[in-house]
């Protein structure tokens, strides 16, 4: 008895793996600052309402598909679009741009085509009863974490311990005021603290900000290669994944063409230059969450 029941549990297993493995995943990014209402037509049908800027995931069976839009710009102003006839196969990672242009070149799912306010309502393919419109709730309580990512090191060893103290310190004294306070005023309870990049959950159980300092290989100069900075803004929703946040944005800081760089540590002189446009940009950015704060 012991060993079918173990059969039978190894053969769900086994199942519930295969089922997981066929599938494959759809990225739908909102490119407008409108409310965009997507249906997801084919052997899997989906429905999502997405806010500005917003990403959202779709994981479905392999199959033909189709994308319809419906963007909202005011009481009185629709726009309807519909996209070519696209396959997902197993595995597949399709990233769809959703906006109000028409386009019929490139991938088959970024292809966008005018259609009426029937033809949206009542797709081909479309299920009678209908399916479930899914989107992030809202929320009040946001968590806000800080993390130092990728760093472009001449040295490994000896410069990630400097150089990670310089990104903890400008994170510490821009936070307040670029985030902690807007967020506050736009109405979000918030907490805040360190977490090591290695330590980051894949998957989050609370509404989080997380915000990461990174930095990647910048323009060649004589000296050498330049180091260009970031802070990246990723938004989670309570059960978002590590790699999927529903909103992303980065400021950025480069190096200055006629930068005087110090021989003996150019490394640290295009560092310094990058962060302090980094600085620059982080005066220009304002950072507004306020669409996802949970309605009273």
């Amino acid at each position: 008895m012991l060993k079918m029941i173990a059969t039978l549990l190894l053969t769900l297993l086994a199942a519930t793996v295969q089922g997981q493995t066929k599938q494959g995943i759809i990225k739908l990014k909102n490119e407008t600052p409108l409310q965009l209402t997507a249906k997801l037509v084919g052997p899997m049908a989906k429905a999502a309402r997405l806010r500005q800027s917003e990403t959202h995931t779709f994981h479905v069976q392999p199959g033909e598909y189709r994308l319809l839009y419906e963007f909202h710009a005011s009481a009185d102003t629709e726009h309807f679009l519909m996209t070519d006839s696209f396959s997902v196969a197993e595995n597949d990672v399709l990233t769809a741009l959703a906006n109000t242009s028409t386009n019929d070149m490139g991938a088959a799912f970024n292809r966008r085509y005018r259609i009426s306010a029937l033809d949206f309502a009542i797709p081909r393919g479309w299920p009678a009863g209908g399916v479930p419109l899914e989107e992030y709730a809202g929320f009040t309580a946001l968590k806000v974490l800080a993390t130092v990512g990728e760093l472009d090191l001449e040295d490994d060893s000896d410069e990630r311990p400097y150089v990670t103290g310089l990104a903890k310190a400008l994170i510490n004294r821009r936070l307040p005021l670029d985030v902690l306070t807007p967020l506050r005023k736009q109405g979000f309870k918030t907490t805040f603290a360190w977490i090591a990049n290695q330590k980051l959950p894949q998957q989050f159980s609370e509404p989080t900000l997380l915000i990461t300092y990174e930095e990647t290989t910048g323009r060649q100069f004589n000296m050498g290669n330049g180091v260009d900075v970031a802070l990246r803004f990723s938004l989670y929703g309570a059960g978002s994944i590590l790699s999927d946040p529903i909103w992303e944005e980065a400021v950025g800081g480069t190096n200055d063409r006629e930068l005087r760089v110090n021989i003996l540590n150019a490394n640290a002189s295009f560092r310094a230059n990058s962060m302090a446009d980094l600085r620059i940009n982080l005066d220009l950015f304002s950072l507004d969450l306020s669409q996802w704060k949970s309605k009273p």
